[in-house]
């Protein structure tokens, strides 16, 4: 099967550089460089021991932090494309803890992709995922923080995608990877995943994505759906719906997950907007989230969300987010478990 792959991604490549010379043609190369970070300071109501916020990407911790830092080079041309990002910060540590080798939670993004055909990329290195509607980069989601089901899906990859446009209204994709949000590989297995994204205009955009591959030694399937409208000029609806099994080891059945969330966003002006969000999350058998409880991770949870545009590429932000589990999940002060949660943040990011 590697052989095959191998074979197929050379002569895609060859028929690529000789259309190129026969068209004679010059590669316009592009090249910028950029810079973005992010500072927030964060409050818990549960005072948490050791003021470590729970099963969040964002904020990791209570206080002054640096939830993410990075400088990047970015590459895009009619034939070929790449970004390289180096990073840092709270933020970081907490998404990357499962990787074994703890360097490579320093690159971002280590990609380079070339255009064999006409709206066909092929793009190999650590990329982001296409699971959820929201970014790692906080300045690109409409709320400060993540939601729980766009928390709880990969973030990164590492491996091989293939995207192409069929239409102007559709893009598909393959991805080929090392498995779930993984960049050291755990054995030679790979996983598989597909995309689609329907954009028939501005107003409107949906996207599915899959998964399917061995974790922990036992197959998992997951789907990923979102889509987002602009009710008006000032108004924007979006929602997003996941859904999960995976085998369970040595019986037989499966363990089921989902989540979802609803996020209404209001612009007041070019420089206010607000943004209301209501979310939930069931992981009963603890696939994806371990809350080392009889009864897992069962969650609901809502947030206000106000940015101001201070000036171009300064932003501030402040949220107010709770949550309420069906059982005792999150630590107090004391060290009791109790079943609600919540914080407020506040956020000043910078892009250069």
């Amino acid at each position: 099967m590697k052989k095959w792959i191998l074979f197929f991604l050379l002569c895609a490549q060859n028929s690529a550089w000789a259309q190129y010379y026969q068209g004679g043609h010059a590669i316009t190369k592009h090249l910028k460089a950029g810079a973005f970070v992010d500072g927030y300071y964060a409050y818990d109501f549960d005072n948490p021991p050791g003021g470590s916020v729970p099963y969040l990407t964002t904020p990791a911790r209570d206080g002054f932090n640096v939830n993410l830092a990075y400088a990047d080079l970015n590459l895009e041309s009619d034939f070929v494309r790449g970004r390289l990002a180096v990073q840092g910060g709270r933020a970081v540590n907490r998404n990357y803890s499962a990787e074994e080798n703890t360097n490579v939670r320093f690159l971002q993004e280590s990609y380079v992709g070339f255009q064999p055909l006409k709206d066909f990329w092929i793009d190999t290195g650590i990329y982001f995922s296409p699971y959820g509607m929201e970014s790692f980069i906080s300045r690109n989601d409409w709320t400060y923080t993540r939601s729980m089901p766009c928390d709880f899906s990969p973030y990164y990859q590492l491996g091989v995608r293939m995207s192409y446009k069929i239409s102007d209204p559709w893009l598909v994709q393959l991805n080929v990877m090392n498995g779930w949000q993984r960049i050291t590989p755990l054995d030679h297995s790979k996983s598989v995943g597909m995309s689609v994204a329907y954009t028939p205009s501005d107003v409107f955009s949906l996207n599915y994505n899959n998964f399917i591959g061995k974790e922990s030694g036992e197959m998992r399937f997951f789907n990923d759906v979102y889509a987002k409208y602009n009710l008006t000029s000032t108004w924007q609806v979006a929602a997003q719906y996941d859904f999960g099994q995976q085998a369970k080891p040595n019986v037989d059945g499966f363990s089921f997950w989902h989540g979802g969330h609803v996020q209404l966003r209001h612009a007041f002006s070019k420089v206010i907007s607000m943004t209301g969000r209501m979310e939930f999350y069931w992981d009963a058998d603890q696939v994806i989230v371990a809350t080392n409880t009889s009864d897992g991770f069962k969650t609901w949870g809502g947030s206000v969300n106000v940015d101001v545009q201070l000036w171009k590429g300064f932003l501030w932000r402040t949220e107010m987010r709770g949550f309420h589990a069906q059982n005792p999940i999150y630590t107090n002060n004391t060290g009791t478990l109790v079943k609600p949660d919540g914080f407020v943040v506040s956020s000043l990011s910078l892009t250069l």
